[in-house]
């Protein structure tokens, strides 16, 4: 009993079992800020530093023969990050991405990521069985159909820590991503948060949960946002 007590999951955050064991869906919590303006109703967003494609790809979070899920990643991507592909070293790729103050956090997944990215690097058998070519991360580049000048935009939100309430981790990750204080928002009562499943190009569910807030306050703080993670708001 007291084994089950202490194995909490980070994830739904009940007792019993660990986060990779959950079976419901990757859980983030995020805020939906809006505000009234003479141009209407406003909403904050933010723009990702780097894309969901982009980030799996670097993280190693694929097959490296499955042709398809790798494509899917680098369509996802945006003009700039399949240029930088091209033309950069994994290990320049891994610092651009986590900047010098995450290097040590994610040290140990760097090797495996590197050498997922050598194979489909040096190329990858087709799943044609009359095709003896291989097919190389370039080849799959230039394959892509999708030119997106910008990494998606979304509300801000992230994972919870341990033992961290919906609420709290929404509200942390709204000041973590935005600049903005919890204090200068109010959270609507009285309703259900906004939800959304789906399934991720890694064949993962995963689900965002959104607390509606709004704000009085007319006065823009545009540049301190988490630079890690976000390139932009407005």
């Amino acid at each position: 009993m007291s084994i089950s007590k202490t194995n909490m999951c980070n994830n739904c955050g009940k007792h019993g079992h660990a986060f990779h064991q959950c079976k419901l869906p990757i859980t983030s919590y995020g805020i939906i800020l809006f505000r009234s303006s003479d141009r209407g109703i406003e909403y904050l967003m933010i723009r990702r530093k780097d894309s969901y494609g982009y980030i799996d790809l670097i993280r190693g979070k694929y097959s490296s023969y499955n042709i398809e899920q790798i494509q899917k990643s680098v369509d996802e991507m945006s003009i700039n990050e399949k240029e930088r592909l091209k033309t950069e070293s994994f290990s320049n790729l891994w610092k651009l991405m986590w900047g010098d103050n995450n290097l040590n956090q994610y040290k140990g997944e760097e090797l495996a990521s590197s050498k997922k990215f050598e194979i489909i690097m040096n190329g990858i058998q087709s799943n044609n069985q009359n095709d003896f070519e291989k097919i190389t991360l370039l080849d799959i580049i230039n394959n892509s159909k999708t030119e997106w000048i910008e990494t998606e935009w979304e509300f801000p939100k992230g994972r919870r820590n341990f033992q961290e309430k919906d609420m709290e981790c929404a509200l942390r990750e709204f000041e973590e991503e935005t600049g903005y204080s919890s204090k200068n928002i109010k959270i609507v009562e009285n309703l259900l948060p906004f939800e959304e499943i789906f399934i991720g190009s890694n064949h993962k569910s995963y689900k965002h949960k959104y607390f509606l807030a709004y704000m009085n306050d007319n006065i823009d703080i545009l540049q301190n946002f988490q630079k890690t993670e976000v390139s932009k708001i407005e």
